[in-house]
C-alpha cells in the first residue's frame, strides 16, 4: 500500500496516507495586488499509491499575505480529508483515525499551532477551527519539502522534470 515514486521519496509519505496542499498567491496575475487578491489553491488526497481526490481552485476569499493563502488552501485540505475519511467510515465501518495534513508553508504550519491570530490581524476566524482539531489530535499537520508536493502541480507553472515527479507520486 506504499506509493509508487521514486526511492528516495520520504517514508511518511508512503505510510501515512496524506492530504497534501499547496496554494499560490502571486501566481494569478493582475489579481494580485499590493492590497491582495484572489490566490489559487490545490490539494491531493491519496491512498497508497492512488489519488483518490485532487482539485485546484481560485480561492474565494481575498488574501493578504502568502501565508495566508497557504493557510486556506491547508483549510480546504483539511475539510476535503476529514469528508473522504468520514465517507470510508460510512463505506467500511472503521474509523481511519486522524487526518494527515501536509504542506510546504511554515508560515501556515505556524499558524495552525498557535491559539488565536497572534500577529496576524488578517485572518479569518473562521478558519481557526483547524487549531482546535490540531491541537486534540484529531489532525495531523506536517512540513513536506515542496520536491514531494504533487499539489504544486495544482496552483503554479514547473518544469517538465517536476511535472513528472509529482505525477509519478500521485499516481
Amino acid at each position: 500500500d506504499a506509493l509508487l515514486c521514486a526511492s528516495s521519496c520520504p517514508d511518511e509519505l508512503t505510510i501515512r496516507r496524506p492530504c497534501l496542499v499547496s496554494a499560490s498567491w502571486g501566481g494569478l496575475g493582475k489579481e494580485v495586488k499590493k492590497g491582495g487578491g484572489h490566490a489559487g489553491g490545490g490539494g491531493v488526497i491519496m491512498r497508497g499509491s492512488h489519488c483518490w481526490k485532487h482539485w485546484s481552485k481560485t480561492q474565494q476569499n481575498i488574501t493578504l499575505s502568502s501565508a495566508e493563502s497557504e493557510l486556506v488552501a491547508l483549510v480546504k485540505g483539511s475539510c476535503e480529508g476529514i469528508g473522504m475519511c468520514s465517507l470510508m467510515e460510512d463505506l467500511n465501518g472503521r474509523n481511519r483515525g486522524v487526518v494527515e495534513m501536509y504542506t510546504d508553508a511554515a508560515a501556515a504550519i505556524g499558524i495552525t499551532q498557535r491559539e488565536g491570530v497572534g500577529r496576524t490581524r488578517h485572518i479569518d476566524v473562521w478558519m481557526l477551527w483547524i487549531q482546535q482539531r490540531q491541537k486534540t489530535g484529531a489532525l495531523g499537520i506536517h512540513k513536506v519539502d515542496t520536491k514531494w508536493n504533487p499539489a504544486d502541480v495544482l496552483t503554479k507553472h514547473v518544469p517538465s522534470e517536476v511535472m513528472d515527479r509529482h505525477l509519478g507520486i500521485a499516481g
